[in-house]
C-alpha cells in the first residue's frame, strides 16, 4: 500500500491534502504543466495565431471534459505574457532541479 502524505500544487484533489495545507511550503508551483512550444525563429504573427487557436480551443466542451477527468485545469495565456511566463518557468524549474546531474 501507498500512503499519500500530500500533493503538490495549490488545490486538493480527490480529498488529498496539499503539502501547503500541511505546512510544507515551496511546492505550490510544482505541478505537471503541458506547453506547446515553437522555435524562436517563428514570426510573431504566427505565434499570435497559434496562441489564439489554443486559447479558443478551451471553450470546446469535449476538451474541458477530458481535462476535468484528469483533474486538469485549462488556463488561457495572453500573448503578451507568453515570453515572461516562459522565462519564469525556466527559472522555477532550474530552482527545483538544482543539484541534479543532467542526463
Amino acid at each position: 500500500d501507498v500512503a499519500v502524505v500530500g500533493i503538490t500544487g495549490d488545490r486538493s484533489i480527490r480529498g488529498f491534502s496539499t503539502f501547503q495545507s500541511e505546512n510544507v511550503k515551496g511546492l505550490e508551483r510544482l505541478v505537471m504543466d503541458h506547453y506547446f512550444l515553437v522555435s524562436k525563429s517563428v514570426n510573431d504573427n504566427t505565434r499570435k495565431e497559434l496562441n489564439e487557436i489554443f486559447n479558443n480551443a478551451f471553450v470546446n466542451v469535449q476538451a474541458k471534459e477530458i481535462c476535468d477527468a484528469d483533474n486538469g485545469v485549462l488556463k488561457k495565456m495572453p500573448f503578451d505574457r507568453v515570453d515572461s511566463f516562459n522565462k519564469e518557468s525556466n527559472e522555477l524549474w532550474s530552482k527545483f532541479t538544482e543539484g541534479f546531474e543532467k542526463q
